[in-house]
Formats: structure tokens, C-alpha cells, sequence
């Protein structure tokens, strides 16, 4: 392993939660005890595995919001909030978004879902919130008119800590240095073929390169200036892909000539933590800005001449 990097054997235990709650706007007051007026809404929960002292913290957190009618269906948002225990204070992040699920409950309303996962300030989970939305959505599939929610939900609940932010871990961790041929994949806009590795891997290293992928950003028409930084010494078209052979599960690339853009930014996302998902996504998102910079710069003495 490279000098000064972080081994995942020494990794901390860093702990991630999750909850989903069914959440009931349509209630009577009257009709219900152990609601305060204010709130004429309830909050069960389906599944969880929040510990009891964050869980007091969240239930006033989502109280909060609700009361301002800042819960939104589809669209997630991340704040912080501190829990003290044992003369200790530790600040947490939560995501928390409401689903809607087209069936409807006997008095007439929506049945609707707010889930919320949580892990320390450390964590980002800012910078995670699209990525979060995409899964939440995924979720709502999941559970959509399902009579055992709890049940249909907890398998995929459970792995949104090692499909949104692992994976990041997972890359650098496994490539090293070697991250620099993802990067040059995302640049060209190609593909990864991937010859005997696990499936989960594979997985893994094609999501890396679609979160640095820009051609979305650019369109095609930018495919000539994009090329200039893979290798703007080269006149060639670069190849469309990039293949990597698994032995005893190591990746080994096949010999293509990668740019030294490409090697600058891998080594400085290897420069941070590799425990860290929310580090190794700053660094990613530096690696994007700087590419639309020196994109539009091209542009720019493209059309000066």
C-alpha cells in the first residue's frame, strides 16, 4: 500500500442509520390520544435501527419541519443536529425525504413514508443528497403497494450506506494509483469491460466512472475539446474503452496511454482519506469543476481563432 495512505484494517466503526417512518397527516385530534394539538399528524415507525437516544433527537428534528412544511415528497434535504450523551455531544447529519404511495388509507388520505438516515457530521451527507433522492425513489418502487411494507423495505434500507457512499471507499481503496484509468474512461466518455471480476466490483468501478463522467454536462458537440484533455498533445481520437482483467480478484488494465491530467487527479483523490466517502467526493467534484474549466477555456480559444 502507498505511503501515508489510510489502511481499511484500522478503519473505525462508523455508524450509519436508518428509519422509516408512516406518516399520517389526516388524523383526528379528537379521536386520538397522545397527539398534541399542534400536531395533528402521527409518525410510526416500520422500520429502523436508530438507537433510542437519537431517535428522541429525530422525532423533534422531523416535528420541526413539519411544522414548517419543510418535508418534501421526492426531494431530500440533509441538516445537523447534536445529541449529548454521557456529558458528550456529537453532531449528526440526517437526509430526510417523504414518499407517496398511491394507495389510499380508510379516512380518505395518502399513504405516505418519511425516511431519514443518518451518520456523523463527518460523513457529508450533503454533497450525497441527489445521489440519496435517486435511492429514495428506488425505495418508493420497492414498497409501493406492498401489504408488508416493513419487510420490503428493510433489505434495500439497510444497504443505502454501502451502495451511496462505500462504493467510493471501495474504488480508491482496491485501484490506488490505478484510478487514473477510471478517469481517463470518464474523460473519453467510454465504456469498462471488465474480464473475470465480481459482479459487485464491476459494480462498483462503472458507477465510479458515470460520477465523473461529464459528457451530460457538454453534449456531443464538445467531444473534440474533451479529447485535448485526455492527451492534448495527441492528434488521435482516443479509444472509446477500457479494459481491465481480474486475477485472484486484482485489477490489472490493460497497457493504454493514460494523460498526466488523469494522473494529477489520482493522485490527489488517493491523497485523502480512503475512509472517507465524503473526502473522496469533494476531491471527485474538484476533478469536475476542473474539467468544465479547462473545457470552456478550449471553447474560448476555439472560437478566438
Amino acid at each position: 500500500m502507498d505511503e501515508g495512505k489510510s489502511d481499511s484494517s484500522n478503519k473505525s466503526v462508523i455508524r450509519r442509520f436508518y428509519t422509516l417512518f408512516d406518516y399520517n397527516d389526516s388524523i383526528n385530534t379528537e379521536e386520538v390520544d397522545n397527539v398534541e394539538e399542534e400536531e395533528s399528524y402521527s409518525l410510526t415507525v416500520l422500520c429502523t435501527d436508530v438507537p433510542a437516544s437519537l431517535e428522541i433527537e429525530l422525532r423533534k428534528l422531523l416535528s420541526q419541519k413539519l411544522s414548517k412544511s419543510a418535508v418534501y415528497f421526492g426531494a431530500g434535504s440533509v441538516t445537523q443536529f447534536e445529541v449529548s450523551e454521557e456529558e458528550k455531544t456529537e453532531t449528526w447529519s440526517c437526509y430526510y425525504c417523504m414518499l407517496k404511495d398511491k394507495e389510499i388509507r380508510e379516512d380518505g388520505g395518502n399513504v405516505k413514508y418519511i425516511v431519514c438516515f443518518l451518520a456523523p457530521e463527518a460523513e457529508m451527507l450533503e454533497i450525497f443528497t441527489q445521489d440519496l433522492d435517486v435511492y429514495c425513489e428506488k425505495l418508493s418502487e420497492e414498497i409501493r403497494n406492498k401489504t408488508d411494507v416493513p419487510t420490503a423495505a428493510i433489505k434495500f434500507l439497510e444497504k443505502w450506506h454501502e451502495t451511496i457512499l462505500d462504493f467510493l471507499c471501495r474504488c480508491v481503496q482496491l485501484l490506488q494509483q490505478d484510478l487514473k484509468f477510471l478517469l481517463y474512461c470518464a474523460l473519453i466518455d467510454g465504456c469498462l469491460k471488465a474480464d473475470g471480476g465480481k459482479e459487485s466490483v464491476c459494480s462498483d468501478l462503472k458507477r465510479f466512472i458515470k460520477l465523473c463522467n461529464m459528457s451530460n454536462m457538454f453534449g456531443d458537440e464538445s467531444t473534440g475539446s474533451m479529447d485535448m484533455l485526455v492527451d492534448i498533445s495527441s492528434a488521435s481520437i482516443p479509444q472509446k474503452s477500457v479494459n481491465v482483467t481480474f486475477s485472484n480478484d486484482q485489477p490489472m488494465f490493460d497497457n493504454i496511454k493514460c494523460s498526466k491530467f488523469c494522473e494529477h487527479w489520482s493522485k490527489a483523490i488517493n491523497s485523502v482519506d480512503n475512509n472517507s466517502p465524503g473526502e473522496i467526493r469533494q476531491a471527485v467534484e474538484a476533478f469536475k469543476v476542473k474539467v468544465i474549466t479547462m473545457q470552456y477555456s478550449v471553447l474560448f480559444l476555439f472560437v478566438l481563432n
